[in-house]
């Protein structure tokens, strides 16, 4: 077995068009001219705190939140995932009640554990929120469709919105709107999914006066590094600043991508966010060895390619081309089925709880508890979380699958 470095370099030497994360897609055209290395720095005096800011970083975020409409921006270092975290356990605690998408990331769960905040999960595309203190959604999804945000910011008295897949909404009409102008209090970015950014790199806006900032400065300090990459928070501002002052890259980007899905025609699914380019073709590993692409993810019902701003005319070409060598007929696409629970404990409850644990497949687990995430990433949206039962319906998805499971307390 190869250690991490080689596995990498072996990698990279096959010399693959990367359809996947990270948004920059290896492009140095957003690189900034100083050696990275150089950028790798410290909180030196003259270079601000990121977890106490009042010069440079706090100029950055004064930036970001100017040109995304929020009244707060943060940096974060440590992708949406801390961001995610904060924002729950700065609004919610035990006594609070959320509102929980069961199409969201599984640091939802992590902030429920931390906050002991009690979740009310609902399907948020076939019924409104419950009357809860808190909700949160994820739009858009890992595959590019959004929900009706404005309608589901009147019926919640303060909406958290995973926006992680959405930062390049804002740079061009041809986008959904962002979360931000349709009533959403908190607003999650992952700047790496979809715009030239390192992994990592993410942010988090705040828009109205429902919040305690003091309390989620806070909370974003416990989440986040003591020692945040300059190279990334750096990088990151660098990318913005280009990206918003010039708005021929995006204009050249929306272009090519509109080219792009109509050269593929039939062989699209319909995302909400065009820049999902989302393939009827299933898993081929014949194709796939062969190809000189590189996909986010292959699934028996469809390929998803990630594009962003960075993404080169050739690549996109290359596309075309591979996509034209497929033969086999699309199968019928159908979204991944998602279950709302049955809930023994709380994900607190569960998490402070001593117990026995055993290994057993799903299928020989219904009836029982599960002890972790069924999460399969990406996107890393759990089909089952910890302390909740192990139904009929889970385990037709993965029967052969071997989960921890609780055997006694």
């Amino acid at each position: 077995m190869q250690a991490l470095y080689k596995t990498l370099e072996n990698y990279i030497s096959k010399n693959k068009y990367p359809f996947h994360m990270p948004g920059h897609k290896g492009n140095t055209a957003f690189l900034p001219p100083v050696p990275l290395l150089q950028l790798d720095l410290t909180e030196l005096d003259t270079l601000d705190n990121l977890h106490s800011p009042n010069s440079c970083i706090k100029a950055t975020q004064q930036r970001i939140a100017d040109f995304y409409g929020a009244d707060f921006s943060f940096l974060l270092v440590n992708g949406s995932t801390a961001g995610i975290i904060a924002a729950i356990i700065t609004t919610c605690n035990e006594n609070t009640t959320i509102a929980v998408d069961r199409n969201c990331h599984k640091s939802v769960y992590n902030g429920l554990i931390l906050s002991g905040a009690k979740p009310v999960y609902f399907l948020p595309k076939i019924q409104p929120p419950p009357l809860t203190d808190v909700t949160i959604v994820t739009s858009p999804t890992y595959l590019g469709n959004v929900l009706n945000i404005a309608e589901i910011a009147e019926k919640s008295q303060l909406l958290i919105v995973d926006e992680a897949h959405g930062a390049h909404f804002a740079f061009n009409k041809i986008f959904p709107k962002s979360a931000l102008t349709q009533g959403a209090d908190i607003v999650v970015h992952s700047f790496h999914k979809t715009l030239p950014a390192f992994s990592q790199s993410a942010a988090l806006h705040v828009k109205g006066d429902k919040l305690d900032i003091f309390k989620l400065k806070q909370a974003l300090s416990m989440v986040q590094t003591s020692s945040p990459s300059y190279m990334i928070m750096s990088t990151t501002d660098y990318m913005l600043d280009l990206l918003q002052n010039d708005n021929r890259y995006f204009e050249r980007y929306v272009e090519n991508l509109l080219k792009l899905r109509a050269s593929l025609k039939d062989r699209i699914i319909p995302t909400d966010d065009i820049s999902k380019i989302l393939l009827n073709i299933p898993k081929n590993e014949n194709w796939l060895d062969k190809s000189q692409l590189a996909f986010e993810m292959i699934t028996e019902k469809y390929t998803l390619a990630m594009t962003s701003v960075a993404d080169k005319q050739e690549g996109f070409e290359l596309l075309q081309k591979e996509v034209d060598k497929i033969k086999f007929e699309p199968p019928l696409f159908s979204e991944s089925e998602i279950f709302l629970p049955k809930v023994i404990f709380t994900p607190k409850e569960f998490f402070e709880k001593s117990k026995k644990i055993c290994k057993a497949s799903l299928a020989e687990s219904v009836g029982k508890i599960s002890a972790e995430f069924l999460a399969p990433v990406p996107p890393g949206i759990p089909i089952l979380a910890p302390g909740e039962e192990i139904t009929e319906n889970i385990a037709k998805i993965y029967p052969n699958c071997k989960i921890a499971v609780l055997q006694e307390m």
